[in-house]
Formats: C-alpha cells, structure tokens, sequence
C-alpha cells in the first residue's frame, strides 16, 4: 500500500479520536508473552520493506503525534549496508548513516 503523509496523518487522527492506543510493536510481543492485556484498542504501526522514503516521508508525521512505529528495513543499498542500528541514507549524494528509528518520541 502507497499512503501520502496526508493520508497517513488523516488515518492516525482517526485512530486517535476512536480511542485507539500506539503501542510500539516490542511492547506488543511482550505484552503477549507474558499473558498480559493490550489496551482495549491497541494499534502497532509497521512498515514493510523500509526505504529511505519512510524516514523523509512517514517519519515526521509519526513523530508529530508521537506514534512508535517499526520499520522493516531494506538491509542493502546502493553501497551501504544497514544493520539493526543503522540505516543509510543517500541524500543529495551524500552517505550518511542514522541510528534506527523505533519510536515516535
């Protein structure tokens, strides 16, 4: 699914007005693996096959309403090889590596 940072603000606003609580996607495996509950409406955000896209596009809105979110990285582009802390980036050119995204704060 392609969404627009409209789209993906519209969808979170509703989320919220319906009472809908983030939870970040480890707190949610957690959660399940100590039989604990989840909010009523608990709502993890992932991203699948992660791009550069995701931080330019995705990220600034996850962070305006301070949703977490996990994002499934590509792990190689274009000479540069993410790890599970890192993610490259190659803005304008230039390489610049970025700790992992994991939360909205």
């Amino acid at each position: 699914m392609i969404a627009t940072p409209e789209a993906l603000d519209m969808h979170i606003s509703l989320l919220k007005r319906l009472g809908a609580e983030f939870v970040a996607l480890d707190t949610w495996l957690d959660t399940q693996r100590q039989n604990k509950t989840l909010p009523r409406l608990a709502v993890a955000v992932t991203f699948d096959d992660g791009w550069q896209d995701n931080y330019e596009h995705a990220f600034p809105v996850l962070k305006k309403h301070k949703v977490p979110a996990t994002i499934f990285l590509v792990s190689k582009r274009h000479r540069c090889l993410a790890t599970q802390a890192q993610w490259c980036l190659n803005l304008s050119g230039q390489q610049y590596v970025i700790p992992f995204f994991v939360g909205g704060q």
